[in-house]
């Protein structure tokens, strides 16, 4: 799950925050989502509240689902992105620290790397 210590983790809360807009945005309920992305609508609702871990390939899936890119559904990157993701990572595990950092940094390599605005 994403919540460790019986609070939910920063990044799973921002990520399924911003699940939650862009599956808005697609016009999709949680079913339908859940659907797209081969999980249950409760894997789907726990996602959004940051409750529940998932995996790169669930990220990938996800963001399909909504029509958008990976990148898009994970924190931005700015200025502070050191700082700020550190912060965000705190609490992770070491190899969920570095997939996330590695699909940011191909999202920045690439020019599709998300500058704080909404999916």
């Amino acid at each position: 799950m994403g919540v460790h210590n019986g609070r939910v983790e920063p990044i799973y809360l921002e990520v399924g925050q911003r699940l939650r807009r862009a599956r808005l945005a697609a016009g999709l309920t949680q079913a339908q989502l859940a659907d797209r992305a081969e999980l249950s609508r409760t894997s789907i609702t726990n996602i959004e509240l940051g409750r529940q871990r998932f995996t790169l390939d669930g990220l990938v899936r996800l963001a399909a689902g909504v029509g958008v890119d990976p990148a898009q559904l994970l924190p931005p990157g700015d200025g502070t992105r050191g700082r700020t993701l550190s912060r965000k990572l705190r609490g992770l595990d070491p190899e969920d620290q570095a997939a996330v950092e590695k699909v940011l940094l191909q999202a920045e390599a690439t020019g599709r790397g998300v500058k704080g605005g909404r999916p």
